[in-house]
Formats: structure tokens, C-alpha cells, sequence
């Protein structure tokens, strides 16, 4: 058996079918929009740069607008995921009790200790996402280094079983990991998002990403439904780009929604796998509709409370825990919020 081209193991068999057109925001609605970018400090295993910007937006019925003023972070960690440095312009004393935090295991408990920081705001969940900013950055390790003219080979392990379903114990990421054979299949060359969003005004104002980077896209809607409730629409893009500043797809979801008008609570959610890298990615998506019944609002631990370990994808899980800020978004559409600032 010829271990570097995986001959007699399962071929990754992910997904590769990025989305080509989102939607054209709702009027009236609102929506939060999400664009982190994360690089390496030299090498991806020394830790990471991370800037991230996220803003809140509402129409209204006539489709005037009304943008917030987006929250920013830029954030450095050590090779540990050690925060060693975390700026937020529009709060420096949290950043600074920040430093020294581990981007780990009690982070986002940890969040709450944080003095003035509204847990429903855009600066909250930008760094609710660092966690994933570290997880999302090994993939990047894999891609570059089955990128280069000589992989390396030998000691490859699995360190993640079970905590998703792409990595359930019996499942191919794993069976390859411990084959030690490349994880990564081809992945999919990314359409700009100029081109799926449509609008120009319809996603914040991104920079540019250079070569052997990372970024993370979100939106989050919500809007009157015709029966009296609330029509909810999520969409995350994990997106890598290679030495010669090609754009590749790694994780990309559609998840569809529909809530009580009062409380937010649940009626149906539908979660659409459009790009990922495990054949068993996917079988993780029928699972979302365990979220039915629960409020919206208590989707920070319901979701991980109801799709544990293979049940979910720790990526489409980040995105459905965003449906805690639909109150806040909802509040604004019912508040007629276009007229403020």
C-alpha cells in the first residue's frame, strides 16, 4: 500500500457546490453582517492574526436604510491560542482585560465577566468566534501543506475525534488521519462575494486578502413572514487563499428558518450543506430540526445542548448559535429602526 496516495482509503468526498447568488436583503428587515480574516504570524502553527468587522443593518418596508457603525477587533495570538495582544477600538479596556486569555475551553463562559459588553451586540459575537478562528486556521495548515511540492508525512493523528460529525470516530477525516495520507481533497474555487451578495450595499466593506489566509463570512436576517412570524435566513463561508491568491471554499452554509412572532420560538429550520470537506460533513444538517421548539434566544447552549459531538458540525453549529441575536435584530424591524444611527 502506497500510504501518500491513499491507495484502499476513503477519498475525502466532501461537498463542492458554493452558493452563486444570496439573496436580495428583505425590506423591512435586519440583518447582521459578519467578515473576519485571519493570517498566520510566518507560519500558521506560531499563531494568528485576526481582524474582524461586523455591523448591524435594518430596512425598511420602502427599503431605506440604516447601517450601525460597524464593531472591530484585532486580535494576536501565540502559538498556544494565547491572546497576546486584543484591540477593540471602541473599547480598549476590554481589550486589554483580555490579554493572556486562552482561546479555548471557557472563552466564551468567560465573555460574560467582561464589564459593558451587551452580549447580543456585534462586538460580542465577533469575539464569541475566536475559538473558531483557531479551529477554522488548522485546516489552513492541512491545505497549505497538501499544497506543497513535498508534504510531510509520518506522526499524522487525529486529535479531533468526535467532536463533530465530519470527525466521528468511524468516519473518513479519521480512517485517513490515521492512515496518514493527505486529509484535504480538491477544494472549490470560490466565487467573489461582490457576485453572490448582488448589491453592492448588501455586505460590509471587506479588504482585500492576500495569499496563505483565511476568512470567515456571516450573515444573519430576519423579516416579517406573511403568516404573522418571522422568516429567518443564516449563511456562513469558510474561505482559504492560496499561495498564488486563488480564493477555495472549505465550509458554506444556508440554514432557512421560520419563528413565533412574540418569544422567537423555533417552528422549522433547514440547514443547506453547500461546501465542506468530509463525506460525513453533512450528515450532521438533517439534525437541525432537534432545534424546533427552542427560543431563539437560547440558542447560545441550546444548540450545543441539542447537537452535541457527531450529531453536529461545529460550523454550522457557530452559525445557528447566532439565532441568540434575533431578538435584538427583530426589536430593531418592529422599532422601525431606519431613522436612527
Amino acid at each position: 500500500m502506497s500510504v501518500d496516495q491513499g491507495e484502499g482509503v476513503a477519498a475525502p468526498g466532501g461537498i463542492t457546490e458554493p452558493m452563486r447568488q444570496l439573496p436580495v436583503p428583505a425590506a423591512p428587515g435586519a440583518r447582521r453582517e459578519v467578515s473576519l480574516v485571519i493570517a498566520p504570524r510566518d507560519a500558521w502553527t506560531a499563531g494568528c492574526h485576526v481582524r474582524g468587522r461586523a455591523r448591524d443593518v435594518v430596512r425598511s418596508r420602502n427599503a431605506s436604510i440604516s447601517t450601525r457603525e460597524p464593531a472591530e477587533i484585532v486580535v494576536l495570538t501565540d502559538a498556544a491560542g494565547v491572546l497576546e495582544n486584543a484591540g477593540i477600538p471602541g473599547a480598549p479596556q476590554r481589550g486589554e482585560a483580555l490579554r493572556g486569555r486562552p482561546v479555548r475551553g471557557g472563552f466564551r463562559a468567560g465573555l460574560a465577566d467582561l464589564k459593558g459588553l451587551d452580549p447580543a451586540s456585534p462586538e460580542a459575537g465577533l469575539l464569541d468566534d475566536l475559538p473558531t478562528v483557531r479551529l477554522i486556521s488548522g485546516y489552513a495548515l492541512m491545505m497549505e501543506a497538501e499544497e506543497s511540492p513535498s508534504p510531510p508525512t509520518g506522526g499524522r493523528r487525529a486529535p479531533l475525534v468526535g467532536i463533530c460529525s465530519g470527525w466521528r470516530a468511524d468516519g473518513v477525516a479519521v480512517q485517513r488521519a490515521l492512515a496518514e495520507v493527505p486529509l484535504l481533497g480538491a477544494a472549490a474555487t470560490t466565487p467573489p462575494l461582490e457576485s453572490v451578495t448582488g448589491l453592492p450595499e448588501a455586505f460590509l466593506e471587506e479588504e482585500p486578502l492576500g495569499p496563505r489566509t483565511m476568512r470567515r463570512r456571516r450573515v444573519l436576517e430576519v423579516a416579517p413572514a406573511h403568516d404573522g412570524g418571522w422568516d429567518v435566513f443564516a449563511y456562513l463561508r469558510d474561505s482559504h487563499v492560496d499561495a498564488r491568491g486563488v480564493e477555495h471554499g472549505l465550509h458554506e452554509y444556508v440554514v432557512t428558518a421560520s419563528a413565533d412572532r412574540g418569544d422567537l420560538r423555533l417552528r422549522s429550520v433547514v440547514a443547506e450543506p453547500r461546501t465542506l470537506p468530509f463525506r460525513d460533513c453533512p450528515l450532521a444538517s438533517p439534525n437541525v430540526d432537534r432545534l424546533i421548539g427552542m427560543l431563539a434566544g437560547e440558542a447560545g447552549s441550546g444548540v450545543v445542548d441539542r447537537l452535541p459531538g457527531a450529531a453536529g458540525c461545529t460550523h454550522l453549529n457557530d452559525l445557528l448559535r447566532t439565532f441568540r441575536f434575533l431578538p435584538r435584530l427583530a426589536a430593531m424591524v418592529e422599532r422601525g429602526d431606519t431613522d436612527e444611527h
